[in-house]
C-alpha cells in the first residue's frame, strides 16, 4: 500500500471515527404538545414570536399540509413512533391515566428506536413518553439508550413535577425519570428548560456517533404555568388566556433555539435531519390558535389534524422551500429508517420516505389516501384523497370538502358529489378492515 493511500484512509478514520456512512444523518425529532398552526410565525402567526421554530422553515422545508394520524396526544405518538396507523393495533384513543400501568403501545409493535438501534444509532428520548409505563412499556425497555422526562401525558412545569404521582397515588416525590430512576430536579428548573438542557447534553455526548433524539416537549399543553420572563415577552397580547398560553410557546421556541445552537456548536448541524411537528391542533379552550382553519384538538376538522410540519437537513434539503402536497407523521419513521441504511424492511410501515419528494427527485404526491378513525370517543372517521376530505360519524351526515378551494371547510359538497362520497367511503371501509378494536375504554 502506498503512502498516499495510507494518508487518505487515515483521514477517513479521523473524520468518521465510528465508520458510519456520511449519508446517514443524525436525526432530531421535536414534537410539540397542543401547538396550533396559527401560533407559528412561519405559518402566518403574527402574535407570538417564534424565531427559532421559523428558522427551521428558513433553512429547510415548510410542509404546507402536514397531518398527524390522531386527534390527541397518545395515539398521535403511537402512529409517529411506529410508522403505522395506530388503529391497526388498537391504540385509537388515550388510555385511561389511572390504568397507565396496564396499557401502552403493544409490545408486538416495533418502535422506531428498535429499528435505529439495530442500525447502530444511539437513541434518546427527552420529554413526554405517554406510551405506557407498565412492565415492558417504558422507554428503557424499548431500545431507548437514554431517557429523561415524564412517563405520563402531562406534568407540572415547576418542581416537584409531581402531578401524575399524586393523581395515580404513587407516593413518588416527582414524575421525572432519568432512565429507570426517579430524578429530583433543582428548585430553579422549569420543565421546558430542563428538557432543553437534557437535549443539548445528549447531543454533546453522542456527537461522534449516529444518533436519534426524540424530543416530545410538554409545551404548550396544560397546565398553563409560565415564567415571568416568558410572559413579559408577549405583554402585547391583551387577552389573558392567550397571553399566558403564548408564554409557554415562547419558552418552547427558546428550547428549540438551544437545540439548534448545540447542533452547530458540536459540528453536526449539516448532517442532522430535523423535524418539528405538533402532535395535534391547539385545544379549544387554552388560548391556542389553529387559524385559518376550522376546529381544534379532538376534531377531524383541519384545525385538529393539520399542524406545523417543518423539515431541515442542511446538507441535503433545499432552503426555504414550501412543499404543497399532504404529508403525514407516518412518514417520519419510514424516512428515518430508510436513511439509516442496513437495507431495512419497511413493507409493514404505512408512511413513505419523504426526502425524494422534498428534493423534487420524486414526482407526484406521497399519499393517495390518508385515513382517520376515532370511534372510541366521538364516532368520527375520515379519508383524505387529493384535494378532497370526506368525514362523518358511524351514523349521520357525510361532510365533503375541497380543501384546495375551501381550506376553512365552510361548504359541504356531499350532496353535489354523491358518487365521490360513496367511492371515498368505500375506500375508508376497506382500510377499516385492517384495524383492530380499541384496547381500552376511554371513560374509565
Amino acid at each position: 500500500m502506498n503512502n498516499s493511500l495510507l494518508v487518505v484512509l487515515a483521514g477517513v478514520v479521523l473524520c468518521n471515527p465510528l465508520g458510519f456512512a456520511a449519508g446517514r444523518p443524525n436525526v432530531v425529532l421535536i414534537y410539540a404538545d397542543d401547538l396550533g398552526i396559527g401560533d407559528v410565525g412561519a405559518y402566518g402567526g403574527s402574535t407570538i414570536p417564534t424565531p427559532y421554530i421559523d428558522s427551521i422553515a428558513d433553512n429547510g422545508v415548510l410542509c404546507k399540509q402536514g397531518y398527524v394520524t390522531a386527534l390527541q396526544c397518545g395515539p398521535s405518538r403511537a402512529g409517529l413512533l411506529t410508522g403505522r396507523y395506530q388503529q391497526k393495533f388498537g391504540f385509537e384513543f388515550n388510555f385511561p391515566i389511572k390504568r397507565s400501568f396496564e396499557f401502552g403501545t403493544p409490545l408486538s409493535e416495533v418502535m422506531i428506536f428498535s429499528r435505529l438501534k439495530k442500525a447502530g444509532y444511539r437513541t434518546g428520548v427527552v420529554g413526554k413518553w405517554h406510551m405506557g409505563r407498565g412492565e415492558g412499556y417504558c422507554p428503557w425497555e424499548r431500545d431507548v439508550d437514554y431517557f429523561y422526562g415524564v412517563l405520563n401525558g402531562t406534568s407540572w412545569y415547576f418542581p416537584p413535577f409531581d402531578w401524575a404521582s399524586k393523581y395515580l397515588g404513587l407516593g413518588d416525590p416527582t414524575d421525572i425519570h432519568r432512565n429507570d430512576e426517579i430524578f429530583i430536579e433543582k428548585d430553579s428548573d422549569y420543565i421546558t428548560e430542563a428538557f432543553a438542557r437534557e437535549c443539548t447534553g445528549f447531543i454533546q455526548r453522542n456527537k461522534n456517533k449516529p444518533f436519534f433524539l426524540y424530543a416530545p416537549f410538554t409545551a404548550p399543553h396544560v397546565p398553563i404555568l409560565y415564567r415571568e420572563r416568558h410572559v413579559s415577552r408577549v405583554a402585547h397580547i391583551k387577552d389573558k388566556k392567550r397571553r399566558e398560553y403564548a408564554a409557554l410557546v415562547v419558552a418552547l421556541d427558546d428550547a428549540v433555539g438551544r437545540i439548534l445552537d448545540e447542533l452547530k456548536e458540536q459540528g453536526v448541524w449539516g448532517n442532522t435531519l430535523l423535524f418539528f411537528i405538533s402532535d395535534n391542533g391547539a385545544s379549544s379552550h387554552d388560548g391556542g390558535s389553529n387559524a385559518p382553519f376550522k376546529g381544534y384538538k379532538g376534531s377531524l376538522w383541519e384545525g385538529g389534524i393539520r399542524t406545523p410540519y417543518l423539515v431541515q437537513w442542511p446538507e441535503k434539503l433545499p432552503v426555504g422551500k414550501i412543499y404543497e402536497d399532504p404529508v403525514s407523521t407516518l412518514d417520519v419513521a419510514a424516512t428515518i429508517v430508510v436513511l439509516a441504511g442496513q437495507n431495512p424492511d419497511v413493507s409493514s410501515l404505512d408512511g413513505v420516505n419523504l426526502i425524494p419528494f422534498l428534493t423534487s427527485e420524486a414526482s407526484g404526491a406521497p399519499h393517495e389516501f390518508l385515513f382517520y378513525k376515532q370511534f372510541a370517543w366521538n364516532d368520527s372517521w375520515g379519508v383524505r384523497h387529493g384535494d378532497w376530505m370526506l368525514m362523518g360519524r358511524k351514523e349521520g351526515e357525510r361532510l365533503l370538502y375541497n380543501l384546495s378551494r375551501d381550506p376553512s371547510e365552510s361548504e359541504n359538497l356531499a350532496m353535489q358529489y354523491p358518487e365521490l362520497v360513496d367511492q371515498l367511503h368505500g375506500k375508508w371501509k376497506q382500510w377499516n378492515e385492517t384495524t383492530e378494536p380499541v384496547s381500552w375504554d376511554w371513560k374509565e
